[in-house]
This record gives structure tokens, sequence and C-alpha cells, in this order.
């Protein structure tokens, strides 16, 4: 044969057909270039290879050939090395290269790039690199030879065979059995290539590719399964197949309807009755377990082979894509033929409810009451939320196996789309160490998860259900929707160790992952089974229920606080409601008011314990107290208070709290200490029950938690009322820390940390005022003063003006200001109380939209109101220096805070307008309802000249977080695990948490698409993993600084989640930041 070479890009190569550049036509003959087949030759070009190179680690230097590549190379008297010089600087990782006639036992060869060689665990992309590079590579070559004609590919395993048979079998596989022949992709044989091995390596490679051959088709089955016709994959077809290609491996029972009513599972029953289909239950059974008693892994999918959303009918756009709401099962089909093929000895059982969700006569309808296989009752309020419905009898199933691990796998919320998109599956679990295996599964295979909280938050939002015992949707509707949803399978789960996975948003893959190409993934299929054997071999060591103790907390604090029932007067009881201020006038005279705190026993049933504090009351007024508490009853929980009238002349009021069980700590579950929170809220509901008996000046028990205890009760009292009628204002209250039953000595501490967490609550009751007055009072240049007048006299504040942003070059910032008649303001305050003048400062940075319209962008009318929040985290970048200030912490801090509107005038700008941030990056502005991050690039990079030891930002920037978290935690993001740990137990302490999010590349990828500009300003694919897209946009803005991007949308307003805040904004996080920089500097 005659030599010759063929360079060709894999991105040229499209529907089978080559387009060629001219420049390469007259190195070939015509019969290379015949119609038909690409590349078809009058004689067959035989068995093709794919073989990696690496990308040198200096810049400029030659690749390096992978072990197979060199061996090759040296083969063929180095052709290859010469030709590969020859590929010039647009072949760059991912890339792969076609050539033709370098010998022939491989006419056909195609060079994939790597990347750099030794990629190992990325800890910001939470996945190894190498692994994930392997298959990206070895993927697009395999494609680009099936386009060419190849049916027979040797693949170079570089150094990676599993990742490598994974890589080629996924991006090899395609739903096309209903197409006509023509159009269908031509089937392609996979080897691996081991002619570099010694005899010792090649069979551990072999069985190395074997594995990742299974990985890939325990995937490409998922996705079979996922992507069939409803009218074809009925839940009788679902388990015929299943049946068909498991029944070798494992036991399978399919159930129908008789039996599920003989489970009494009304759940999965009212779902599937507004169908024509019958319903069916899947049982597989696998054990090959050394020990067949061991109890079972039980996995459960979620089986809707198709949702219409019942009565509650979904919008007709893409409502084909429903066919794929079977994705949980379809996984776990997916996952248990894994298991068995690799023969892993396990015991595992999977269960799967199948049914279409149909708006049949017979269909369930909105408000219906249904009862579980449990006994819970649930109050159906939205039939589109039926998969919870299905699973949550599954898992009462599920348990009657005394199994030693539930994992269950469902498309359950769009929420979670919105909340990370396609970049992972949302991960519940009330197991940390299961967590640690999930993450590291997930790590390996590169289908990450992202674990996602669990609080008892969510789960108020499912138990204030009017009719019934649970309700199927969440109390604030979309709020942390997906965490709403995993709240209500927590129900169904009594003892168990506990997985959910919400995989809506990895679903479906667009260009997302270069491997799997368009249509169903079948994802998190691999990492599931990677899962089951780190699972079974870490099992073998340890005790995985070791977290089980503290799993289950009772901890409430979020319900609305209502006056007590009975009070005491004299010592006196009195039912009824809580006597106002006149009727208090006419019985006594309050001087001043106390808080005391009474522990729950540690004995079911057992009597109150007094605290310290209330012990030496008692004492002092001869037993009153306790003889009074004796009488309180039942009602009276964790976070109660009643009030007492009379007991003693110097307190005529005392407020009895109940501070819980004693001793509380962390909670893991719950990520904050518990004992903390609990005075917090206890301490507030005696406050306000003072301060509606009219009394304002309070003496509080610091409760063994001085600065909690303050914290509750100034945050409790704050109310921004300044604008009401006087008869309308509220009673001021003034807290004092009660120290009576102390020594001087204690007394003394107790009040410094009394003080520490007065100066807490000031400053985010600041932020709260800041947050809560109206716009046109509350302007920018109205906003400069009031800071100018609170810190001027503690730190240097500098206001600057129009004329300076536009010297400074800041495009995102006026771009945005333009529209408004309020001129802008950009405000840099500096504190610093260091020794050290060569320090770097901390830099805060804080979004002022004063308010915000969206622009022209408009938003919609309803709650337009609450935009006047939008400058929160200036507020409580502002809060935060108040308190640095006042503390006195030996630190050096630095505040940017941008001020302006975002109006709709003649000179806003545009969709479609391209402007330049200070850094000279232009941004494509297609949506000027995304203004918060166009003022934030510029404040980042000029805060970035600082040279700062750290960035830390807030901004209420997003809807999507809200989506996301709703009001339980603020979406942290950061480029520092270090500071992240600091800022995760600064939440724990404050109770006011953070939620770690991920600032994978894949988020990036989706803003710097643009069409005209190097960045866009939204995401590439709108809404979905939306904060996250925004704090990759962000990213792009800080070059070299440790970074953290808080997104505080969700928690800007309170309405009665945090007890001791009340209704309205918020101030949030500022008492978590003020704790992060205090710890700081204690570390430093």
């Amino acid at each position: 044969m005659a030599s010759f070479l063929f360079a060709l890009e894999a991105h040229v190569i499209c529907k089978g057909t080559a387009k060629i550049s001219h420049r390469w036509l007259h190195k070939f003959g015509p019969r290379y270039l015949q119609s038909g087949r690409l590349f078809s030759t009058t004689t067959r070009l035989g068995k093709s290879l794919i073989l990696g190179v690496y990308e040198a680690s200096a810049k400029d230097s030659p690749l390096v050939l992978s072990q197979a590549a060199k061996y090759f190379d040296e083969k063929y008297s180095g052709k290859l090395s010469q030709q590969i010089k020859l590929f010039g600087k647009s072949f760059k990782k991912g890339k792969s290269h076609l050539l033709f006639g370098l010998c022939e036992e491989f006419p056909l060869l195609a060079v994939a790039n790597l990347g750099k060689e030794d990629q190992g665990f990325n800890e910001l992309e939470g996945r190894h690199e190498g692994h994930e590079s392997v298959r990206t590579a070895v993927a697009k070559s395999v494609l680009q030879l099936r386009d060419a004609g190849e049916d027979l590919v040797s693949i170079d395993p570089c150094g990676d065979p599993m990742a490598a048979a994974e890589g080629a079998s996924l991006s090899l596989h395609s739903y096309d059995e209903l197409k006509p022949k023509s159009k269908r992709k031509p089937k392609v044989e996979l080897a691996c290539y081991t002619d570099h091995l010694e005899a010792s390596e090649k069979t551990s490679f072999i069985d190395q590719w074997h594995i990742g051959e299974v990985y890939a088709d325990a995937q490409n089955f998922a996705r079979l399964l996922t992507e069939m016709p409803a009218n074809i994959l009925t839940p009788t077809k679902f388990s015929e197949m299943v049946i068909d290609k498991l029944s070798s491996y494992c036991q399978i029972v399919a159930r129908d309807q008789a039996w599920v009513e003989e489970q009494k599972m009304g759940a999965f029953l009212c779902v599937s009755q507004g169908s024509g289909e019958p319903l069916k239950f899947l049982e597989l059974s696998y054990n090959n377990s050394s020990d067949k008693s061991a109890a079972p892994v039980v996995l459960v999918g979620k089986g809707i082979t198709f949702d219409t959303g019942g009565i509650s009918l979904k919008p007709a756009n893409n409502m084909d894509k429903m066919r794929g709401d079977m994705g949980g099962a379809a996984c776990v089909v997916g996952a248990i033929l894994g298991v068995c093929k690799l023969g892993l000895p396990i015991h595992l059982k999977a269960l799967i409810p199948l049914c279409e969700n149909m708006p049949g006569g017979k269909a369930v309808k909105p408000g219906d009451v249904v009862t579980a296989m449990n006994g819970t009752t649930i109050q159906v309020d939205n039939t589109d939320a039926e998969g919870r419905l299905i699973l949550a009898d599954a898992l009462c199933y599920a348990e009657t196996l005394n199994p030693k691990l539930i994992l269950d796998m469902a498309t359950l919320t769009g929420a979670i789309t919105i909340a990370l998109g396609s970049g992972a599956s949302g991960t519940y679990t009330n197991s940390p160490a299961l967590w640690d295996l999930l993450y590291k599964a997930g790590s390996k295979t590169g289908d990450r998860l992202w674990r996602l909280p669990l609080f008892r938050h969510y789960t108020d939002q499912i138990t204030h259900s009017q009719l019934a015992a649970l309700n199927n949707i969440g109390k604030y509707i979309r709020a942390g929707g997906s965490c709403v949803a995993a709240a209500f399978l927590r129900e169904f789960i009594q003892s168990s160790d506990w997985i959910h996975l919400d995989i809506s948003g990895v679903r479906p893959n667009q260009d997302e992952v270069p491997y799997l190409g368009r249509g169903m993934s079948g994802r998190p299929t691999r990492t599931v089974i990677e899962f089951l054997s780190l699972y079974n071999q870490k099992n073998q060591k340890i005790d995985l229920n070791m977290a089980s103790s503290v799993l289950r907390t009772a901890a409430n604090v979020a319900k609305q606080i209502r006056p007590s029932r009975v009070f005491l007067l004299n010592g006196s009881v009195i039912k009824g409601r809580l006597l106002n201020r006149r009727q208090l006038s006419t019985t006594a005279r309050l001087n001043k008011g106390l808080i005391l705190g009474v522990y729950e026993a540690s004995a079911e049933d057992g009597p109150l314990v007094l605290s310290k504090a209330a012990k030496h009351f008692d004492e002092k007024c001869s037993g009153k107290l306790s003889e009074q508490i004796k009488l309180f009853g039942k009602s009276y929980k964790k976070g109660k208070s009643h009030l007492l009238f009379g007991l003693c002349e110097e307190f005529p009021l005392l407020a009895v709290v109940n501070l819980g069980k004693e001793g509380q700590g962390f909670n893991e579950l719950e990520c904050r200490h518990e004992g903390h929170e609990n005075v917090r809220t206890a301490v507030a509901r005696g406050v306000l029950q003072m301060q509606q008996a009219g009394e304002g000046s309070v003496f509080v028990d610091p409760s063994d938690n001085a600065k909690a205890a303050a914290e509750g009760a100034d945050l409790s009292s704050h109310c921004y009322d300044e604008l009401k009628p006087k008869k309308s204002q509220k009673t001021k209250v003034e807290s004092e820390c009660y120290v009576d039953h102390l020594d001087n000595s204690d007394g003394t501490k107790t009040k410094e940390q009394w003080n520490h967490g007065k100066i807490y609550a000031e400053a985010q009751n600041f932020a709260r005022l800041l947050m809560e007055m109206p716009s046109n009072i509350l302007t920018p240049s109205k906003f400069s003063e009031m800071v100018s007048e609170k810190l001027s006299s503690l730190c240097q504040v500098s206001v600057r003006d129009q004329s300076w942003a536009e010297e400074q070059k800041m495009g995102g910032f006026l771009c945005v200001s333009q529209g408004s008649a309020e001129p802008l303001k950009f405000l840099e305050l500096t504190y610093k109380n260091t020794s050290d003048s060569s320090i770097p400062p901390v830099a805060l940075v804080g979004k002022g939209i004063t308010f915000d319209t969206g622009g022209i962008s408009l938003k919609p009318s309803n709650d337009m109101d609450k935009m006047r929040g939008d400058m929160g985290g200036a507020a409580c970048v502002v809060g935060t220096m108040l308190a640095v200030c006042k503390l006195e912490l030996p630190i050096y801090v630095k505040a940017f805070i941008p001020l302006c509107e975002n109006m709709p005038g003649g000179k806003a700008i545009k969709p479609g307008d391209v402007v330049t941030a200070m850094n000279g990056k232009t941004i494509q502005v297609d949506n000027t309802d995304a203004e918060g991050r166009l003022i934030l690039a510029d404040a980042l990079c000029y805060a970035e000249t600082f040279q700062p030891k750290f960035i830390l930002d807030m901004a209420t920037l997003t809807g999507a977080v809200d989506v996301a978290l709703g009001s339980a935690a603020t979406g942290a993001y950061t480029n520092s695990t270090n500071l992240w740990n600091h800022l995760f137990e600064a939440g724990s302490e404050t109770g006011d948490r953070m939620w770690r999010l991920p600032l994978f590349q894949h988020y990036s990828a989706q803003v710097t698409h643009s069409q005209l500009a190097a960045v866009n300003n939204i995401g590439k694919h709108s809404r979905a993993g939306g904060s996250c897209t925004a704090a990759a946009f962000l990213k792009e803005f800080v070059e070299s600084s440790d970074w953290i991007h808080l997104d505080i949308a969700g928690v800007m307003s309170n309405k009665d989640e945090v007890a001791h805040l009340g209704s309205g904004m918020s101030g949030r996080p500022t008492r978590t930041v003020i704790e992060l920089l205090t710890r700081f500097t204690s570390q430093q």
C-alpha cells in the first residue's frame, strides 16, 4: 500500500460525512474520495487504532507519547512522532486527529490528546481529572473512527483501561432501533490494545478493561430504557425487558395490583389509578454474600413510565421528555446488572414501583388524602408531585426487609435542575460515612454527586398539612423544592441508613458530558455501582451506623410564637388569653421582667430541670418557681415560654423558657450547635412575650451561653416601624444579662460574652434596618450617608462618585446604573487594627442594588416591593464592618460596596449590549435582570488590586439559590477548602448555616459561550444551575485570590422559619461572617 498521511480534527466530522479542507486534496487519488461511505476504498482498510498523547508540562514543548504510542512509534521507525509534530496549536486536550497509512496493520490511526500527564484528583472539580480526560479523548476518537466507517477499533488503555473502555462504550451507544436502517449508527467492535505490555501486565489491564465495559453496559442499558417511547415501554414491557435481561443473574418477581392492594400501598395505588396501563412492582434479589443471612442493601427506583402530571397537568412544552421519568428505575436496573456481571460479594435487593401518571377519570385529585403502607396519611395537593408518593410505599416495603442500607434514585424535582443543573446528582443522606463513600465513588467515575441538606427546616414544610399527617408539596411551594421532597421521603425511613439521589438534573445530556452524546444519560448508574463496590469493601472493616445516635433529631425551632394559655398572678392560676398592657397596669406595676430557663429531663415524663439562674431564683423565692413549673403540663415543650406574675417584687413579670435537653452540642445532620440555637429560640420567645406585655426592661438568664442568649433577645425584639403611627409601634426592649447567681469572676466573663452577643445582634439588626427601608428613602446617596454617620468614628469611609467609577473603567457597574436618575455611589471602608503594616487586607464586597426592577428585562410585578432588599449583600457587609470595629478585632479589613438602582430608563442597558469590565474582559449582557453579577465583577476586580488575603462577597444574586436551598442556609461557593471549613464552623456556631455548592468547570463553560464577548451574564442553559453559573461568572473576575461567594437571595427575608428573627428582612448571614472573621483573627 502506498504510504499516505491525512490529519483531520474531530470537530469537522458531521453525520458520517467528512468535510475535508481543500489543502489536503492534492495528497490523495480519487479512489480515496469516492462517494458513499467516508474514505471508502477499493480495498478494505482493516482495523483501526487509537493512541494517546499527553501535553507537555512546559508551555510550547512537544507532545509526550503514551506508553502504547511510544511502542508503536518505535515499531514503525518514528513515523508517528514525526507526524505529531505537524499537528499545531489547535490540537488541545480532548481533540483527536486521524492519520492514514502509517502501517499496514492499522491503516487508520486516531491520535487522542489526553491533556497533562499524571492528572489526579481535582478538589475544586470533585473528580479525578486523569480518568475523565481518558474517557473524553477516547470517546472523541472512537466517534471519529465510526464516522470514518471503521467497525473494529483497538484502543490504547492510556494508563487507565477502565476509563478508556467506559469512554469508548458510552460514546457509541445510540437508541435508533425505530429509525430506518439507513439512518442507524453502525456497530463498532472494541478491543483493548496491549501489544506494548508484558504478559503479567496484560491480564491486569484486560481485567480492568472488562470492568469498564461492564460499567458502561450497565449505564447504556439504563439509557436504552429511559429513551424508549412510553407507548412501547409500558410498566408491563419494562418488567418483561428486565426479566429477559437479568433473570439469568438474579431472582425477579413481578407483582401486580392485587399484591399492592394487599400491602395497603395507598400512595402507589392513587398515582396509578388514572392510567389504563396496569401497574407493576418489581422485586429483584441477588445474594452473592458469603453470609447468606446478611441483611441486604436495598435499591429503590422511581418507575413512572410516563408522567403527564395527572390532574395537575404539565405544560405541553418538552412533555415528551417525561418518557424518561422512570430514570430512577432504569438506573437501579442498570446498577444491579453491573453488580451481577461483576459478581460482587453482596446481598442486594431492588424494588421498583412502575406505573403511569395520567389524568384519567379515576385519577387522584388535588386535595385528596391517601394512606401509605405504614399508615401515614398524605394530603395530595399537587398530583404532579407523584414520584414521592410511589417511593413512599416502596421505602416502607424496603424497611420490612430489615436492610443494612436503602438507596433510592428518582427524577424527582425540577428544583434540582435549577439548583445544580446537569453538573451533579443531588444527594441526601442521614449518614456522613455513606456520603464519604458516595463522594469517592463519584470522583472516580466522573459522574459526580453533590450533597444537599436534610435539615428539620424542610420537614416542617411538609408537616403543615391541613387534612393529613403530611402534604406532598412544601409549605413555601418551590423554595428548597428538592430538599423538601427529600424531607418527605425521610418520613418513611424509620431506622435504616438511607441515601436519596434526585437525578432530574442529570437525566438528559445535551453536550455537557462529551462521551454521552445527546439524549437520556443513564446517570448516575456507574457511580452507584462503584459506591456498592466500595461499600462492600468498607463494610467488612467498619460499622457505617456510627452516626445513628444523632440522626433523628426532634429539633423544631421555626414555628410561630404563640402566647401561653396559662398564666400565674400572685401564685394563682389564670386560664385564658395573655393579659394586655392595660390589664397588667391595673393589677400591678411591672418594673422589670426576668427570663429564666429550664431544661427537659433526660428521662421521658421526668420533671423539668432548673437552670443555674432558675435554681438561684427558686431558692430566693422559697421554692415558688419550682412549685408553679409543676403545673405547666405536657404542652410545654422545647422553645415554649410561660409567663408568671407576682412571684417576687423585684421581678413582677417572669418568663420561663424551655431550653430543651441539657448538654446538647453539635448536630451533624443539622449542621449547627443545637444547644446554642435552643437558647436563642427560647430566649426570643420569652422576650417577645415580655414585649407583648409592654415590658421594656428585661433581664435574661444566660443559660450557659450568654452570647446566644443576647443574640436571641436583641434579634427578636428588633422591628423597623419608624414610619408607622406611634400607637402602632412596638415597645422597645432593653435587655440585660442576669448574673445574680454568679460570683464576680464568672459574672464578668459572662457579661463579656453577653456584650459580644449584643454586638453580633446589633450588626445584624443594622443590616435588617437598611434592607427594610423603602428605596425612595434609601437611595444610593442616603445609604452612603447612613453608613458614614454610623461608622465614620470607627473606621475610614470613602464615598466615590460616577467620575471615579469612569476613571476606573468599571463598565459593568456603570452600565447597570445608567437607567436610573439616582446617582451611583461606590463605598470603600477601611479598618486596620494590626501591628504589622505589611499584612494584606481581608476584602469584603457587597452587592448594593438599592432597588431592582430588572431593568429592560422587567421583573413581574408580584412581590417586586421586596426588591428594596436587593442591596442585602451591601447591608450585611456594613453590618459586619460595624461589628468588626466594635469588637476591635486585630485585623485589616477593606469593604467595597457598589451602589445603584437597576431601572428601565431611556438610557438603560439593553439585552444584547456588550460592556467592558475593569479588568478588560468583555461581557455580553443578554439579561438585564442579571445585573448584580455585573456590578460585583468590577468590585471584585478592584478588590484584587489590593492583593487581599482573601475576598468574600455577599449578594442577593439569584432566585435559583432559593429554589435550591430555600431559607435554610446560604449558598456558599469557594475555591478554598480551608476557607470553607472555617465558614462551615462559623455557621454551625451562629446557627445561621452555610451550604457549599459546586464551582465546577461545567458551570464556567455555560457563561463562556458568548457569541459576542468573552463571557455572557447568563448561563447557556438558561435557569439550569442558575446560582452555580452566576458564581462561575464571578469566578472569571477573581484572578488569584482565595475567594468566597455567598448567594444570600434565599435567606434575604424571613417568614416564620427562624423564630428569633420574626417576619421581614433577615440581615442574614451577618453574624456568621463576623464569626468567620473572629476565628480568622484567632487563627492568625
